[in-house]
């Protein structure tokens, strides 16, 4: 669903009929000119600093911490050769790193094209040839899916030492330069009838939806927000992003399969999550509290 309103027309939605709405429904277009997403991240940030951003029971990060080390993680991206307008690959299963390289993607004004751990050799392949990656960001262990997609390989934990020598600050214009386009990321389609086929959203799109759905959702800096499906899974923009510029905290589920019924309700009770995003079928398969 996330995918359908983030790709819709710079400007708004241009459709030839009536588009359904609740009475007294806002439907202005919230968007505003020249504005990137990680630019409406920092400014949750400046409001919100030393609110958990992250905590995956192991690692929590505020939000001044999430935003320094994406910062220093851009600076290390730059000087290994990541320019504005590059397409960087994003293969990590770890929750963590890979909301660090989103937005340390989008600081040096690059566009990131979240991959899957699980996706096939082929798929992979198929992925970052189609995007023009020319990066992909990554974690050592994962060496053997990064090799042979010709892309340059950037293991964030094997650059530990680049990474936090660099400034925690934010990157200025003279060090990122001036984009070309607002592409904001590139999110492939299943492939169920095909090859996969990849969905360009622009800063301008996903702007506007973040904009509409934080106030619609309802969350609040206090909640605690489930976040369980693979970034390569463009519903996900709705357990990350919303949440990040509402201020409140991301709780990744992590390694493994997805959660589900008994299990969910669970690790919800021991994470003390307060709010989830999800499908109609996966709330009513959850368990009902006693």
């Amino acid at each position: 669903m996330t995918a359908v309103h983030a790709a819709l027309p710079r400007g708004g939605p241009h459709l030839n009929g009536p588009v359904l709405t609740c009475p007294g429904a806002d439907d202005r277009v919230r968007w505003r000119e020249g504005e990137r997403l990680h630019h409406l991240f920092e400014a949750r940030c400046d409001e919100v600093r030393d609110h958990l951003a992250v905590d995956d029971g192991a690692v929590a990060l505020t939000y001044e911490q999430l935003d320094g080390w994406a910062n220093r993680l851009a600076r290390a991206l730059l000087k290994s050769g990541a320019r504005p307008d590059d397409r960087i690959g994003l293969l990590l299963d770890d929750p963590v790193h890979a909301f660090v390289a989103m937005l340390a993607v989008l600081k040096v004004n690059a566009a990131y094209v979240p991959l899957d751990v699980a996706f096939p050799p082929g798929r992979l392949s198929h992925i970052v040839g189609d995007a023009g990656v020319r990066m992909v960001i990554s974690l050592s262990h994962l060496c053997d899916r990064v090799e042979g997609l010709g892309a340059a390989p950037f293991f964030v934990d094997e650059m530990t030492d680049l990474i936090v020598a660099e400034e925690a600050g934010r990157l200025t214009d003279a060090e990122t330069g001036t984009p070309a386009d607002d592409l904001c990321y590139v999110v492939y389609t299943s492939g169920s009838t095909g090859l996969p086929k990849g969905v360009p959203i622009r800063h301008a799109n996903i702007c506007n939806f973040v904009r509409v759905a934080a106030p619609v959702y309802g969350i609040a800096s206090s909640d605690r927000v489930y976040q369980g499906m693979t970034i390569a899974f463009d519903f996900s923009v709705e357990e990350i992003w919303v949440p990040l510029l509402a201020g409140a905290t991301l709780v990744p589920k992590t390694g493994g399969t997805s959660l589900a019924g008994s299990d969910l309700r669970e690790f919800h009770g021991a994470r003390r999550v307060t709010a989830l995003c999800c499908v109609p079928t996966r709330g009513s398969a959850l368990p009902a509290t006693t």
